[in-house]
């Protein structure tokens, strides 16, 4: 059953868009690998299948303001593509697990993502206890993108079952499972009690569009510390866009040396914008925060500032992001 669902889907991910095919022909999109010094570890678990990256915040003893575990969405196992947004994190005194659920663009079947997840995280996290003696986390948090954040949402849901510290908190980018539509999906209403959840979508996703976005979101009836943001498209200096790939934020230094299809587009659609610092990066901030008891509690779209997308180059606002109604 999974081969015939394969095919047709899988030539749908490899489609390149117009934009990504005119970058690669007129060779516009350009690409050099840097090394350079990082002020923090970086652990290698190896690449492919269940492998996985620590970024590690040089921290005496064993102290670290939270775990979070950044699943990747379908072939974008290469922290490089979400490598701004892990690089700021590490910087705010964060571990970051990103672990690998595929062997490759074709292997292994969606059914199995969310096991092999789960294992690279423990590799991972006993990892992180030998190489920081004493240090054990007694809950995660979590960020996923695409069908990263259907992961996300499985293994939050049935931590238990996976043998994982409780979720404290998941962040859902543009979660989908794109056209894989006969992929089992979790149930969200068994996220526990008290996890915060938060969602973003955008009206420019034409990948995955807001259906599982819902679906996670008015399912998860045990939370009841959750939010919805939605990203338009906004005329400005630069313009933003509402893309499936704005949580992506390229970031060379993290490169892993992967390269597949989403390498190219991850080169010409994910670079870091106003979305990028003021939507994903600070609304988790905020979520750590409450998450460590430093905020208190309020829907989002009350705190001041939260949100609110700045000026861009021309100093103009962007405005701010929309909610939906609670």
């Amino acid at each position: 059953m999974f081969r015939i669902q394969l095919l047709p889907a899988f030539l749908l991910l490899l489609l390149p868009d117009w934009l990504v095919l005119r970058e690669t022909i007129l060779g516009t999109a350009s690409w050099s690998v840097i090394r350079t010094e990082l002020p923090y570890s970086v652990i290698d678990g190896g690449n492919g299948l269940e492998g996985y990256r620590i970024f590690l915040p040089e921290r005496s003893g064993t102290s670290a303001r939270r775990v979070v575990v950044m699943l990747h969405g379908y072939g974008g196992y290469n922290p490089m593509y979400y490598g701004g947004w892990i690089d700021h994190l590490v910087r705010q005194g964060n571990v970051v697990i990103f672990p690998y659920y595929q062997e490759n663009m074709v292997k292994p079947g969606t059914s199995a993502f969310a096991g092999h997840a789960a294992e690279a995280v423990k590799s991972a996290l006993v990892e992180l206890a030998r190489v920081r003696p004493g240090f054990t986390p007694d809950d995660l948090t979590w960020v996923g993108h695409s069908f990263g954040g259907v992961v996300a949402t499985e293994l939050a849901s049935e931590y238990k079952q996976f043998a994982l510290p409780r979720p404290a908190a998941v962040f859902l980018c543009m979660p989908g499972t794109g056209p894989f539509t006969r992929h089992p999906l979790p149930d969200p209403s068994r996220l526990p009690e008290g996890c915060l959840l938060g969602v973003v979508t955008g009206t420019g996703d034409r990948v995955v569009g807001d259906a599982f976005a819902r679906y996670a979101y008015t399912g998860a009836t045990a939370s009841s510390r959750k939010f919805w943001m939605v990203l338009d498209d906004r005329e400005g200096e630069p313009d933003l866009k509402g893309w499936h790939n704005e949580p992506c934020s390229r970031f060379p230094a993290l490169d892993n040396g992967v390269r597949n299809y989403n390498f190219a587009r991850t080169l010409v659609v994910g670079g870091t914008d106003a979305h990028d610092r003021e939507v994903f990066w600070k609304t988790f901030d905020w979520m750590l925060e409450v998450v460590d008891g430093s905020e208190p509690w309020k829907h989002p779209a009350e705190v001041e500032g939260l949100g609110d997308l700045g000026l861009d180059d021309r100093g103009s606002p962007y405005g701010r992001v929309r909610f939906v109604e609670r």
